[in-house]
C-alpha cells in the first residue's frame, strides 16, 4: 500500500497516488475523500558523525552497551506492515542479522530487497539485540549475500545461538503440536535436533505470504518431517525464548500427512467426557476436531439409552 491511516494521521509508506476515504461512524452513507500523491521528500543530511563512524562489526554489535551508537550495513529482510509510521524489519550481511525496532519511515523509508547503512542506538530487549531510535539511513548501491545457515548449537537456547539472532536459519524438524490459524498470527511447536521450539507465523511480517504458509501447514499432523528456513528470534522476560520466524511459504517443506496419520492425530486431539455422572443426562459428542478442517466426525452406539445425534443418554 502506499500510505496508512492510524488515529486519523496518514503515514506515506511510498510514492504514488492514494485515495483516503472517511465515513461517518453513525450513517456509512456519509463520507467523503481526498485523493493523495505521495512525492519524495529531500533526503536527510547525513552528518560527519555518522559519516565518519567505522561500520560496527556482528561480534561488536553484540558486547555493545546499551545506548551505544552504532552503524550497521545489510540488505532488508523482512520488513514489518507499517503501525504509526513506523516499522521493524531485520537486516542481514552474509550469515549475519540485524533486528531494526520502530523506525520512522516518513524519515526513513525503507524496502525489503533493498540494502541500508543503518545507524542508531544499540538496547537488549527480552535477550534480543536490536537497533533503535534511527537517526541514519543511507541506501547502498552495492549486494549483500543472505545465507541461511544450519547452526551448530542448540538454538533453543538463547545464549547459545546468541550470534545467529535475527538471521535466516535453515533446520530440519519435526512437528510436535499447534494449530493453524487463517485468521491471526500462530505459532506451531516443533522439535529440532531433538529440543522444542517455537515456529511462529506473524502476520505483520508474512503479509502478503500469509494465506498461501497457511495452506501448506494445514495438512501437516504431529510427527511429520519439515525443513524449515526462517528468521531466528527470541523474546520473554527472565529466560528469553528462541522462535523461528516463518515468513515466505516457500521456506517450508513439509510431507502430508496419509489419512491414517490424520485419524491417529484426530484421536490425539480429540476431547470427550468419558465418566458420566448420575445427574447428567446428556453429553455432547463432537463432530469437529480445532485444526483439521476437513475432518468430519460421526457417531454410532451398541445402546438404545444412547442416542448419538443428540447426545441425550
Amino acid at each position: 500500500s502506499i500510505a496508512s491511516v492510524s488515529g486519523g494521521n496518514v503515514f506515506a509508506l511510498k510514492t504514488g497516488e492514494v485515495t483516503i476515504t472517511a465515513t461517518s461512524k453513525l450513517l456509512d452513507t456519509v463520507y467523503g475523500y481526498i485523493v493523495l500523491t505521495i512525492e519524495p521528500g529531500d533526503k536527510p543530511a547525513v552528518s560527519e558523525e555518522w559519516a565518519s563512524m567505522d561500520v560496527t562489526s556482528h561480534a561488536d554489535f553484540l558486547t555493545t552497551a546499551d545506548g551505544s551508537k552504532v552503524k550497521i550495513q545489510g540488505v532488508a529482510t523482512s520488513v514489518s506492515e507499517a503501525k504509526n509510521g513506523k516499522v521493524n524489519y531485520y537486516l542481514q550481511n552474509g550469515d549475519e542479522g540485524y533486528y531494526v525496532y520502530a523506525q520512522d519511515i516518513s524519515k526513513y523509508p525503507v524496502e525489503e530487497g533493498k540494502a541500508y547503512e543503518v545507524g542508531g542506538e544499540k538496547k537488549v530487549y527480552q535477550g534480543l539485540h536490536e537497533l533503535m531510535n534511527v537517526a541514519h539511513l543511507v541506501e547502498l548501491d552495492e549486494e549483500f549475500e543472505v545465507n541461511y545457515v544450519t547452526p551448530t548449537v542448540d538454538i533453543s537456547n538463547a545464549t547459545e545461538s546468541a550470534k545467529h539472532l535475527s538471521s535466516f536459519v535453515s533446520v530440519d524438524a519435526t512437528l510436535v503440536s499447534g494449530t493453524v490459524n487463517t485468521d491471526k498470527t500462530f505459532s506451531l511447536t516443533i522439535s529440532v535436533a531433538g529440543k522444542n521450539i517455537t515456529l511462529k507465523v506473524d502476520t505483520t511480517f508474512a503479509k502478503g505470504e500469509f494465506e498461501d504458509i497457511c495452506n501448506k501447514l494445514k495438512g501437516v499432523v504431529g510427527g511429520a518431517s519439515m525443513k524449515v528456513k526462517g528468521i531466528l528470534t527470541c523474546s520473554g522476560y527472565g529466560t528469553p525464548k528462541t522462535q523461528i520466524l516463518l515468513v515466505k511459504a516457500s521456506d517450508i517443506e513439509c510431507s502430508e500427512a496419509t489419512p491414517k496419520e490424520i485419524i491417529n492425530a484426530c484421536l490425539t486431539a480429540l476431547t470427550i467426557t468419558t465418566k458420566i455422572g448420575f445427574s447428567i443426562n446428556n453429553i455432547e459428542l463432537p463432530t469437529t476436531v480445532a485444526g483439521f478442517d476437513d475432518v468430519e466426525i460421526t457417531w454410532s452406539s451398541n445402546s438404545e439409552f444412547i442416542n448419538v445425534s443428540t447426545g441425550v443418554v
